[in-house]
């Protein structure tokens, strides 16, 4: 076996085992970047991806609810719809259940797929 053989084989070697870390890691960071929907129950619909979930309580696509965990236990940023008209009205840091820090905002709320669900519309047809 020469010098140049056995190098060529440690090089697809590396090679190959560069291209399965690129494709594992593709997969994990596509699987971490996406929408899942973790709770279909009465209380409606929540989503969830990293530290943020979304809660669509009326199930009409929009978020009515988002919260974002601040890394601390039982600290969250919470941004609610208020009135049910699709914006969300009020952002506040929450910390044990506790609202501190209210703001109003005006913000449109993000927009999600609802399973098996007729989107809410004023079309009486619909």
């Amino acid at each position: 076996m020469s010098t140049s053989s056995f190098s060529r084989r440690w090089r697809f070697i590396f090679w190959l085992l560069f291209g399965l870390g690129l494709v594992i890691l593709g997969f994990v960071l596509w699987d971490a970047s996406r929408w899942r929907l973790i709770s279909d129950d009465g209380d409606g619909l929540r989503w969830q991806r990293r530290n943020t979930t979304h809660w669509d309580k009326d199930r009409d696509g929009r978020a009515d609810e988002i919260s974002i965990w601040l890394g601390r236990p039982e600290q969250f940023l919470i941004q609610r719809d208020l009135d049910d008209d699709g914006w969300l009205d009020v952002e506040f840091e929450s910390r044990s259940n506790i609202w501190n820090q209210v703001v109003k905002i005006h913000t449109r709320a993000p927009r999600h797929a609802v399973p098996n669900v007729k989107a809410k519309t004023n079309n009486p047809d619909n």
